[in-house]
Protein backbone atom coordinates (compact mmCIF):
# COMPACT_ATOMS: atom_id res chain seq x y z
CA UNK A 1 0.00 0.00 0.00
CA UNK A 2 0.92 3.49 -0.69
CA UNK A 3 -0.01 6.95 -0.01
CA UNK A 4 -0.89 9.68 -2.64
CA UNK A 5 -0.76 13.40 -1.84
CA UNK A 6 -4.50 15.08 -2.79
CA UNK A 7 -3.61 18.97 -3.14
CA UNK A 8 -4.68 21.52 -0.77
CA UNK A 9 -5.83 24.68 -2.05
CA UNK A 10 -2.83 26.23 -3.67
CA UNK A 11 -3.23 30.01 -1.44
CA UNK A 12 -3.12 27.27 1.72
CA UNK A 13 0.28 24.56 0.64
CA UNK A 14 2.66 27.45 2.11
CA UNK A 15 0.92 28.19 5.16
CA UNK A 16 -0.12 24.33 5.79
CA UNK A 17 3.39 22.56 4.86
CA UNK A 18 5.73 24.83 5.46
CA UNK A 19 7.59 24.13 8.81
CA UNK A 20 5.47 21.02 9.06
CA UNK A 21 7.92 18.73 7.39
CA UNK A 22 5.06 17.03 5.21
CA UNK A 23 5.64 16.63 1.61
CA UNK A 24 4.69 19.33 -1.09
CA UNK A 25 1.96 18.01 -3.85
CA UNK A 26 4.96 19.56 -6.33
CA UNK A 27 7.58 17.18 -4.57
CA UNK A 28 5.17 13.85 -5.26
CA UNK A 29 4.14 14.86 -8.80
CA UNK A 30 3.01 12.37 -11.12
CA UNK A 31 6.87 12.47 -12.92
CA UNK A 32 8.74 12.13 -9.84
CA UNK A 33 10.11 8.67 -9.14
CA UNK A 34 7.39 6.10 -7.76
CA UNK A 35 4.65 7.87 -9.76
CA UNK A 36 3.87 10.47 -6.67
CA UNK A 37 3.18 7.38 -4.80
CA UNK A 38 4.87 7.48 -1.09
CA UNK A 39 5.56 4.44 1.44
CA UNK A 40 3.07 4.65 4.89
CA UNK A 41 6.29 4.84 6.64
CA UNK A 42 6.35 8.84 5.70
CA UNK A 43 3.73 9.15 8.40
CA UNK A 44 4.75 7.36 10.72
CA UNK A 45 4.68 9.03 14.24
CA UNK A 46 2.07 11.50 12.72
CA UNK A 47 -1.30 11.48 14.91
CA UNK A 48 -4.12 11.13 11.16
CA UNK A 49 -7.81 11.02 11.16
CA UNK A 50 -8.29 8.18 8.52
CA UNK A 51 -11.65 8.12 6.77
CA UNK A 52 -13.82 5.91 4.13
CA UNK A 53 -13.72 6.95 0.71
CA UNK A 54 -17.10 7.20 -0.60
CA UNK A 55 -17.55 6.78 -4.86
CA UNK A 56 -19.07 9.43 -6.04
CA UNK A 57 -18.64 12.86 -7.59
CA UNK A 58 -17.31 15.64 -5.81
CA UNK A 59 -19.60 18.49 -4.96
CA UNK A 60 -19.39 22.07 -3.40
CA UNK A 61 -21.65 24.19 -1.47
CA UNK A 62 -21.28 28.02 -0.56
CA UNK A 63 -23.10 31.04 -0.99
CA UNK A 64 -22.50 34.34 -2.01
CA UNK A 65 -22.72 37.76 -0.20
CA UNK A 66 -25.76 38.33 -1.16
CA UNK A 67 -26.87 35.20 -0.08
CA UNK A 68 -27.65 33.05 -3.56
CA UNK A 69 -25.99 28.96 -3.24
CA UNK A 70 -23.32 28.37 -5.74
CA UNK A 71 -23.04 24.78 -6.95
CA UNK A 72 -19.80 23.51 -8.43
CA UNK A 73 -18.52 20.11 -8.75
CA UNK A 74 -14.69 19.72 -9.61
CA UNK A 75 -14.57 23.87 -9.29
CA UNK A 76 -17.54 24.02 -12.17
CA UNK A 77 -20.79 25.26 -11.71
CA UNK A 78 -23.83 23.22 -11.80
CA UNK A 79 -25.73 24.94 -14.36
CA UNK A 80 -28.58 22.21 -14.94
CA UNK A 81 -28.89 20.87 -18.14
CA UNK A 82 -28.61 16.63 -19.24
CA UNK A 83 -25.10 16.37 -18.61
CA UNK A 84 -26.21 16.84 -14.60
CA UNK A 85 -28.55 14.41 -13.91
CA UNK A 86 -27.14 12.88 -10.93
CA UNK A 87 -27.04 16.26 -9.27
CA UNK A 88 -30.67 17.07 -9.29
CA UNK A 89 -31.48 15.72 -6.28
CA UNK A 90 -28.58 17.85 -4.45
CA UNK A 91 -29.85 20.59 -5.94
CA UNK A 92 -33.68 20.05 -4.75
CA UNK A 93 -31.69 19.03 -1.10
CA UNK A 94 -29.42 22.45 -1.67
CA UNK A 95 -32.82 24.68 -2.06
CA UNK A 96 -34.76 22.82 0.73
CA UNK A 97 -32.01 23.53 3.71
CA UNK A 98 -31.30 26.66 2.08
CA UNK A 99 -31.87 28.71 5.22
CA UNK A 100 -30.16 26.05 7.74
CA UNK A 101 -26.98 26.01 5.54
CA UNK A 102 -26.29 29.55 5.21
CA UNK A 103 -26.93 30.43 9.06
CA UNK A 104 -24.02 27.84 9.54
CA UNK A 105 -21.67 28.71 7.08
CA UNK A 106 -22.62 32.19 5.78
CA UNK A 107 -20.58 33.45 2.98
CA UNK A 108 -17.27 32.38 4.75
CA UNK A 109 -17.20 28.53 4.31
CA UNK A 110 -17.52 26.17 1.71
CA UNK A 111 -19.19 22.63 2.02
CA UNK A 112 -17.20 20.09 0.39
CA UNK A 113 -17.77 16.42 -0.63
CA UNK A 114 -19.02 13.67 -2.17
CA UNK A 115 -22.82 12.86 -3.62
CA UNK A 116 -23.52 9.82 -4.30
CA UNK A 117 -27.04 9.52 -5.36
CA UNK A 118 -25.88 8.15 -9.50
CA UNK A 119 -23.46 4.39 -9.10
CA UNK A 120 -19.68 5.28 -10.74
CA UNK A 121 -17.99 1.75 -9.43
CA UNK A 122 -19.10 1.19 -5.97
CA UNK A 123 -22.70 0.69 -5.59
CA UNK A 124 -24.44 1.30 -1.97
CA UNK A 125 -27.72 0.13 -0.73
CA UNK A 126 -27.50 1.72 2.81
CA UNK A 127 -26.43 5.08 2.67
CA UNK A 128 -27.44 7.35 5.75
CA UNK A 129 -27.40 10.85 2.74
CA UNK A 130 -26.48 11.22 -0.51
CA UNK A 131 -24.00 14.30 0.47
CA UNK A 132 -21.33 13.02 2.72
CA UNK A 133 -18.89 16.20 4.07
CA UNK A 134 -15.44 15.58 3.55
CA UNK A 135 -13.81 19.27 4.10
CA UNK A 136 -15.14 22.73 5.38
CA UNK A 137 -12.71 25.32 3.39
CA UNK A 138 -12.72 28.56 5.03
CA UNK A 139 -12.44 30.99 2.49
CA UNK A 140 -11.07 34.13 3.99
CA UNK A 141 -7.92 31.96 5.27
CA UNK A 142 -7.75 29.34 2.01
CA UNK A 143 -7.21 26.60 4.71
CA UNK A 144 -9.47 23.72 5.63
CA UNK A 145 -11.05 22.97 9.15
CA UNK A 146 -9.63 20.46 11.60
CA UNK A 147 -12.08 17.45 11.95
CA UNK A 148 -13.03 18.81 15.24
CA UNK A 149 -13.80 22.50 14.17
CA UNK A 150 -15.94 20.76 10.88
CA UNK A 151 -17.81 18.57 13.19
CA UNK A 152 -18.53 21.53 15.84
CA UNK A 153 -19.90 24.05 13.18
CA UNK A 154 -21.95 21.20 11.23
CA UNK A 155 -23.28 19.60 14.67
CA UNK A 156 -27.09 19.75 14.48
CA UNK A 157 -27.30 20.85 10.87
CA UNK A 158 -28.89 18.81 7.58
CA UNK A 159 -25.20 17.86 7.05
CA UNK A 160 -23.90 14.62 7.46
CA UNK A 161 -20.02 14.47 7.61
CA UNK A 162 -18.15 11.38 6.08
CA UNK A 163 -17.48 8.39 8.56
CA UNK A 164 -14.38 8.72 10.61
CA UNK A 165 -12.97 4.73 11.18
CA UNK A 166 -9.61 5.70 12.94
CA UNK A 167 -8.12 8.69 14.73
CA UNK A 168 -4.72 7.93 16.19
CA UNK A 169 -0.78 7.41 15.72
CA UNK A 170 -0.60 6.64 11.32
CA UNK A 171 -0.46 3.09 10.70
CA UNK A 172 2.15 1.68 8.97
CA UNK A 173 1.40 -1.84 8.38
CA UNK A 174 -0.83 -2.36 5.40
CA UNK A 175 -3.17 -5.26 7.15
CA UNK A 176 -3.87 -2.81 9.29
CA UNK A 177 -5.56 -0.39 7.42
CA UNK A 178 -6.75 -3.18 5.21
CA UNK A 179 -9.37 -4.23 8.02
CA UNK A 180 -10.42 -0.74 7.53
CA UNK A 181 -11.76 -1.18 3.76
CA UNK A 182 -12.97 -4.91 4.53
CA UNK A 183 -16.29 -3.90 3.57
CA UNK A 184 -18.40 -0.31 3.39
CA UNK A 185 -20.55 0.70 6.07
CA UNK A 186 -23.30 1.53 3.38
CA UNK A 187 -23.23 -2.20 2.12
CA UNK A 188 -25.59 -4.70 3.72
CA UNK A 189 -24.90 -8.26 3.77
CA UNK A 190 -27.53 -8.56 1.16
CA UNK A 191 -26.06 -6.04 -1.03
CA UNK A 192 -25.52 -8.19 -3.97
CA UNK A 193 -29.40 -9.37 -4.47
CA UNK A 194 -30.01 -5.56 -3.67
CA UNK A 195 -28.37 -4.71 -6.48
CA UNK A 196 -30.06 -6.76 -8.89
CA UNK A 197 -33.38 -5.96 -7.76
CA UNK A 198 -32.53 -2.44 -7.94
CA UNK A 199 -31.10 -2.86 -11.89
CA UNK A 200 -34.52 -4.70 -12.84
CA UNK A 201 -36.25 -1.91 -11.36
CA UNK A 202 -34.71 0.95 -12.93
CA UNK A 203 -34.99 -1.12 -16.25
CA UNK A 204 -31.18 -1.98 -16.30
CA UNK A 205 -29.87 -5.19 -17.68
CA UNK A 206 -28.37 -7.04 -14.70
CA UNK A 207 -25.72 -7.97 -16.99
CA UNK A 208 -24.51 -4.95 -18.10
CA UNK A 209 -24.64 -3.37 -14.44
CA UNK A 210 -22.40 -5.70 -13.19
CA UNK A 211 -19.73 -4.76 -16.11
CA UNK A 212 -19.95 -1.32 -14.66
CA UNK A 213 -19.88 -2.50 -10.58
CA UNK A 214 -17.14 -3.65 -8.46
CA UNK A 215 -18.25 -6.72 -7.17
CA UNK A 216 -15.70 -7.27 -4.63
CA UNK A 217 -17.64 -5.63 -1.61
CA UNK A 218 -14.72 -3.78 -0.83
CA UNK A 219 -15.04 0.40 -0.22
CA UNK A 220 -13.50 2.77 -2.92
CA UNK A 221 -10.74 3.49 -0.43
CA UNK A 222 -9.74 5.61 2.34
CA UNK A 223 -8.58 9.28 2.82
CA UNK A 224 -5.38 10.24 5.44
CA UNK A 225 -5.74 13.67 6.86
CA UNK A 226 -2.81 15.00 9.19
CA UNK A 227 -4.09 17.93 11.43
CA UNK A 228 -3.57 20.26 13.64
CA UNK A 229 -6.16 21.58 16.10
CA UNK A 230 -7.44 24.75 13.77
CA UNK A 231 -6.67 23.05 10.54
CA UNK A 232 -5.86 20.15 7.74
CA UNK A 233 -2.36 20.23 6.66
CA UNK A 234 -1.94 17.23 4.28
CA UNK A 235 -4.64 15.11 3.01
CA UNK A 236 -3.84 11.85 1.35
CA UNK A 237 -5.46 8.97 -0.75
CA UNK A 238 -4.53 5.48 -0.10
CA UNK A 239 -3.30 3.49 -2.82
CA UNK A 240 -3.70 -0.61 -2.59
CA UNK A 241 -1.41 -2.77 -5.13
CA UNK A 242 -3.21 -5.14 -7.00
CA UNK A 243 -2.81 -8.82 -7.84
CA UNK A 244 -0.58 -7.84 -11.06
CA UNK A 245 1.73 -5.53 -8.59
CA UNK A 246 0.00 -2.60 -10.32
CA UNK A 247 -1.16 0.07 -7.97
CA UNK A 248 -5.09 -0.07 -7.04
CA UNK A 249 -5.28 3.09 -8.64
CA UNK A 250 -4.06 1.83 -12.32
CA UNK A 251 -5.85 -1.07 -12.16
CA UNK A 252 -9.29 0.03 -11.39
CA UNK A 253 -8.92 2.75 -14.30
CA UNK A 254 -7.62 0.07 -16.63
CA UNK A 255 -11.32 -1.01 -17.70
CA UNK A 256 -13.59 -1.46 -20.58
CA UNK A 257 -15.34 2.36 -21.44
CA UNK A 258 -18.67 0.72 -19.64
CA UNK A 259 -16.56 1.22 -16.51
CA UNK A 260 -15.49 4.74 -16.91
CA UNK A 261 -16.34 6.88 -13.90
CA UNK A 262 -15.67 10.44 -14.89
CA UNK A 263 -18.61 13.12 -14.73
CA UNK A 264 -19.30 13.07 -18.30
CA UNK A 265 -19.47 9.23 -18.81
CA UNK A 266 -21.83 8.65 -16.03
CA UNK A 267 -24.34 11.45 -17.34
CA UNK A 268 -24.07 9.27 -20.57
CA UNK A 269 -24.88 6.07 -18.92
CA UNK A 270 -28.56 5.17 -17.44
CA UNK A 271 -28.53 6.27 -14.37
CA UNK A 272 -28.62 3.56 -11.34
CA UNK A 273 -29.53 5.70 -8.03
CA UNK A 274 -27.46 4.22 -4.82
CA UNK A 275 -29.60 3.13 -2.32
CA UNK A 276 -30.74 4.76 1.25
CA UNK A 277 -30.74 2.67 4.58
CA UNK A 278 -34.39 2.51 5.58
CA UNK A 279 -35.07 5.49 7.58
CA UNK A 280 -32.95 8.25 5.79
CA UNK A 281 -34.61 11.64 5.36
CA UNK A 282 -32.78 13.80 2.99
CA UNK A 283 -35.04 16.91 3.62
CA UNK A 284 -35.48 16.22 7.81
CA UNK A 285 -33.71 19.24 9.78
CA UNK A 286 -31.11 16.81 11.02
CA UNK A 287 -29.74 13.56 9.77
CA UNK A 288 -32.20 10.75 10.95
CA UNK A 289 -29.94 8.06 9.94
CA UNK A 290 -26.24 8.54 10.83
CA UNK A 291 -23.10 6.51 10.63
CA UNK A 292 -23.37 5.60 13.81
CA UNK A 293 -26.63 3.72 13.34
CA UNK A 294 -24.68 1.36 10.84
CA UNK A 295 -22.59 0.71 13.19
CA UNK A 296 -19.67 3.15 12.53
CA UNK A 297 -16.90 2.69 15.72
CA UNK A 298 -14.32 5.08 15.36
CA UNK A 299 -10.99 3.41 16.40
CA UNK A 300 -8.48 5.60 18.63
CA UNK A 301 -5.66 3.44 19.26
CA UNK A 302 -3.16 0.94 16.83
CA UNK A 303 -4.31 -1.62 19.56
CA UNK A 304 -7.68 -1.25 18.59
CA UNK A 305 -6.80 -1.01 15.07
CA UNK A 306 -4.61 -4.41 15.34
CA UNK A 307 -7.97 -6.06 16.95
CA UNK A 308 -10.12 -5.04 14.25
CA UNK A 309 -7.13 -6.62 11.43
CA UNK A 310 -7.06 -9.93 13.48
CA UNK A 311 -11.01 -10.44 13.83
CA UNK A 312 -11.17 -9.71 10.36
CA UNK A 313 -8.22 -12.18 8.91
CA UNK A 314 -10.34 -14.67 11.56
CA UNK A 315 -14.00 -14.03 9.39
CA UNK A 316 -11.91 -14.46 6.09
CA UNK A 317 -11.21 -18.10 7.42
CA UNK A 318 -14.24 -18.87 8.60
Amino acid sequence: MHLKLMPLPRSARAATLAGHGLPSHDSTSSTSPGGGLMPLSALAGRQVIIEEQLDGADAELAFAAHGSPLLRSQGRPLAGGFGERPFIPLRIWAMAHEQRLIERLGDRHELRGTWTYATRRVWYDQLPHYFNEADVLDRATGLYLSTPRRQALLAGSPVLSAPVLYAGPMPTHPQLLASLIARPLAKSADWRLAFETTARRESLPVDLGWRRTDRSGRSAGLIVKVEDDEHVLARFTLVRPAPSHETWERRETRETPEMLDGDEAVAMRPLLPNGLAAGADLFAARPTVTWHDLGLKTLRSLGALKTLSIETREQRCC
